[in-house]
């Protein structure tokens, strides 16, 4: 990832540096649009979807680092691959590791539904079976467990816990080294949807610009949040002057729009440009995208002076194929209404450390005179009435 220290300079920064620095960033202040109570005890773990699209993201931007963070599950566990829970034998952990070390689980592909070597399959499972000396051969991970019992106590060792499965060796050293594992599907889809946005003629313009950041790192103190200091990590930005010495400051975003933006996307088909339009902002409103923009431009501003002259949005489609892509420009209005709702938010994140009170949704409401947030301990109640619209229709209907 590459920092920008200011306008000019430029340097690089890890990932595990940039998350750990305690700056606000949009991610933690659009917590606080469900409810600051939300904020603090609903974590997020992530989801097979964002896993998808974070690497998406790093095929377009550092396609480099892909083999190090991301692999594709093995077709096939192999009996290699297995190895005992570490919590299994506790009072003698020198034997531990040669408790199964001659043992070895059968390929599923050698037995019937029984459990047993097939006939057919008996050549290749003698085969196999030379290619290991002195080794014991069971059927199932439950014989393997049993089998560790038996020789456990043997040895006086002791054994806890709950043993349902053996530990896959294989995963355990991907998490030691830091790399997500996603399923097959999943990889190939990734691959396939890398291939959609860079086959997408102004997709591959922009996001393979010549003047272009990918992945820049901003840091500032914001005026518009009393000078805290944020932080930001754009996807990409291209600074860069025109023919005729205008200056061009560009925010691009690579979003991947899972199943409900999706079928969201899909009531548009029939009709006109500008109900897209409409459709589309009320899809990047509910996904909260106008506030993300608004916090970068924030930053922008705070370092620059000034903010930035063009937003645009890359959408992906990831939920089938042909996996469409969309280049959507972004009015400057459109952010600017998204920084009055980030600032107000920020109040929000503000009251809330200041006060140690982080209100659930009914304990919450806007001050227009005082043009603060209120906090009600004992909540109030909501009331549910139809809109004029419907009244007067109704009326009609009586008429």
């Amino acid at each position: 990832m590459l920092i920008l220290l200011d306008m000019d300079e430029i340097k690089s920064i890890s990932d595990t540096e940039y998350f750990a620095h305690a700056a606000l960033n949009a991610s933690k202040l659009k917590k606080y649009i469900n409810s600051p109570a939300r904020a603090i005890y609903d974590e997020f773990k992530g989801s097979k979807a964002t896993l998808l699209g974070s690497l998406v993201h790093c095929l377009v931007f550092e396609a480099d680092q892909v083999v190090k963070r991301y692999v594709a599950e093995p077709k096939k566990v192999t009996p290699e691959m297995l190895t005992l829970p570490e919590h299994v034998v506790i009072q003698n952990p020198l034997a531990e590791a040669s408790l199964l070390k001659d043992v070895y689980i059968v390929p599923e592909e050698f037995l019937t539904k029984a459990g047993t070597v097939a006939v057919k399959k008996q050549a290749e499972y003698q085969a196999w079976c030379d290619t290991y000396a002195n080794a014991i051969f069971i059927h199932s991970e439950k014989e393997a467990l049993d089998l560790l019992i038996e020789r456990a106590r043997a040895i006086g060792a002791t054994i806890i816990g709950n043993y349902k499965h053996l530990v896959n060796a294989w995963e355990y050293e991907q998490a030691v080294k830091g790399i997500a594992i996603l399923d097959r599907p999943s990889y190939a889809k990734a691959l396939w949807i890398f291939r959609s946005v860079k086959k997408h003629k102004n997709a591959r313009k922009l996001l393979w610009h010549k003047a272009g950041k990918p992945e820049l790192a901003f840091f500032a103190q914001v005026p518009e949040f009393n000078n805290e200091l944020c932080k930001g990590k754009l996807d990409y930005y291209i600074s860069t002057k025109t023919s005729q010495g205008e200056e061009i400051n560009m925010i691009l975003d690579l979003k991947t729009l899972g199943r409900d933006s999706h079928m969201k996307l899909e009531l548009m088909s029939a009709n006109t440009r500008e109900a897209t339009e409409n459709k589309l902002r009320l899809v990047f409103e509910d996904l909260g995208y106008d506030m993300s923009l608004a916090f970068y431009n924030l930053l922008h501003k705070a370092m620059k002076g000034s903010p930035a002259t063009h937003f645009i949005i890359i959408a992906v489609q990831t939920d089938k194929y042909p996996y469409e892509v969309f280049e959507i420009r972004i009015d400057p209005d459109w952010i600017r209404l998204g920084e009055f709702k980030v600032i107000k938010l920020h109040k929000l994140y503000k009251k809330c450390l200041e006060t140690g009170f982080y209100p659930k949704i009914d304990q919450l409401q806007w001050n227009e005179d005082l043009g603060d947030w209120e906090f009600i301990k004992d909540g109030i109640s909501f009331l549910i009435k139809p809109t004029e619209r419907a009244i007067k229709k109704m009326e009609n209907l009586r008429s």
